[in-house]
């Protein structure tokens, strides 16, 4: 369902989207029988969602920002890839929007949850994957799109690592997952994390209180370590003074913000 609750119609103390599929309902997309976590991707706009199964499939359902209006994902004539059985009027499969993704429901995976796209930057590997769990068991499944089709990866977590119910991401990117059984916040990370320096500030990069962490990235900057342009609320960032990027390190402007290099001042890329 999507609302505008900035505005007021009627009675209601929200307002329905003169551009949902129906200006007069609330009713943004059809066909989901149980999300349990959906985000939106935080460059793209596009939609993930868990869609947690009756008896039979788990899934992952994905649209992309363009076509998420209307979208009906097939739920209760369709149950995953798979038929299920209803007095509903169904379609044939090819009219619904099919997941990216379905699993089995069996007795120790069986209650999907949906996560977010890895957008940061201190784990290069990782970026542009989606990540899921399943409450109920130990996978983390990792999903991306590789041309017109997806890659899946279905990596086991440690014995205790079950009750998983949502995914979060910080400020700079950085995934999380939260274990409800154990009261724990679990970091998703890969052996060889970089060195990063994020100015969050506003201004001039040679200020130390701009970046995160309070340093000044090393000039050069060395191998393995990354550079964030992600200034307070999407502000700006100059450079004044002649600053390099050696080889095996790297340079980002986050979308949406603003980097400018002054006067006779140079950034090399090498």
């Amino acid at each position: 369902m999507r609302i505008d609750i900035n505005s007021t119609s009627g009675s209601n103390n929200y307002a329905i989207p003169p551009d949902n599929p129906n200006p007069t309902s609330p009713v943004y997309c059809y066909g989901l029988r149980n999300p349990f976590r959906w985000n939106f991707d935080r460059y793209t706009g596009d939609m993930y969602i868990g869609d947690v199964g009756q008896l039979a499939r788990e899934e992952i359902n994905y649209r992309a920002a363009g076509q998420i209006a209307g979208s009906n994902f097939g739920w209760d004539c369709f149950e995953g890839t798979l038929p299920h059985a209803t007095s509903a009027p169904c379609l044939p499969y090819a009219s619904y929007v099919a997941p990216i993704y379905d699993y089995p429901r069996e007795s120790n995976n069986r209650s999907v949850v949906g996560g977010n796209v890895y957008r940061g930057y201190a784990y290069p590997g990782l970026k542009g994957w989606y990540f899921a769990a399943d409450y109920f068991s130990r996978n983390l499944r990792k999903i991306i799109r590789v041309g017109s089709s997806w890659v899946v990866v279905n990596q086991q977590m440690p014995t205790s690592y079950t009750g998983m119910v949502d995914f979060g991401e910080t400020e700079d990117g950085e995934l999380h997952m939260v274990d409800l059984s154990d009261n724990i916040i679990y970091k998703i990370t890969t052996a060889n994390p970089k060195t990063t320096y994020t100015f969050t500030g506003e201004g001039d990069w040679m200020t130390s209180s701009n970046w995160k962490t309070g340093v000044i990235p090393p000039n050069p900057l060395p191998s393995g370590s990354v550079i964030v342009i992600k200034p307070y609320n999407n502000g700006s960032c100059f450079l004044n003074v002649d600053r390099t990027v050696g080889p095996g390190g790297d340079f980002f402007v986050e979308p949406g913000c603003n980097f400018t290099v002054k006067g006779s001042a140079k950034l090399t890329l090498d």
